[in-house]
């Protein structure tokens, strides 16, 4: 829960203004699908911390869990 409050706290930097006199650009818009995999290891905390970002962002998940990950 702590990633996905972290992130959703930070989602507005994303879209934060640019300070003049900056040499950055940036475009406020999802580059696309994310494709996640995650370890059997830690699932739930691993898994939100690909997450939770992604979505913040404004793009898709495709999430495929070990397959030896315990039930």
């Amino acid at each position: 829960v702590e990633t996905l409050e972290w992130n959703g706290r930070h989602a507005d930097e994303l879209s934060a203004p640019i300070p003049l006199g900056s040499n950055r650009m940036i475009a406020p818009e999802p580059l696309g699908v994310v494709a996640a995999f995650t370890p059997w290891n830690y699932p739930a905390v691993l898994i939100a911390r690909k997450l939770a970002p992604a979505l913040a962002a404004g793009c898709p998940v495709i999430l495929k869990g070990a397959e030896e990950t315990p039930s």
